[in-house]
């Protein structure tokens, strides 16, 4: 006859499945289904109260805006230059100091804006962040 085993490292002496009423059985196994759904339960609550931190904070993305407004405007000044009369050609208007040179200063400058954004730290994620990396770092 087979023997069932109680949980692990239970020290207790096992029965055989007939000397055991089948009433009992089958109470303990509700007990020992209850454990685990418990447990499961319980570690899916832990799971729901850790939110999951987003890469950056609500101020890297205003900068990254930011830049990016940037980039968009000075598109916008380079573009235009059409002829006022099809027949005449004038350099003015095409080679102008706007399109040639304020407007990739403006898209170079909101460029620079998104990289600071990016590797700027937020205030309270870099405290813990940085806290976090030195302490693995002293324990390996």
């Amino acid at each position: 006859m087979a023997k069932r085993n109680k949980s692990k490292g239970s020290s207790k002496k096992t029965k055989t499945i007939s000397e055991k009423p089948l009433e009992h059985r089958r109470k303990e196994e509700m007990v020992e289904t209850k454990k685990t759904t418990s447990s499961y339960k319980s570690s899916k609550k832990r799971k729901k109260e850790v939110p999951n931190p987003l890469v950056f904070g609500k101020d890297n993305y205003i900068v990254m805006g930011i830049g990016l407004a940037l980039i968009l405007v000075g598109f916008l000044l380079m573009s235009g230059g059409s002829m006022p009369d099809p027949d005449t050609w004038d350099d003015n208007i095409i080679y102008s100091t706007r399109r040639i040179t304020l407007a990739p200063l403006v898209v170079l400058i909101g460029l620079g804006v998104i990289v600071f954004a990016i590797f700027r730290s937020s205030g309270s994620d870099s405290s813990s962040r940085g806290g976090e990396e030195e302490n693995e770092m002293e324990t390996v």
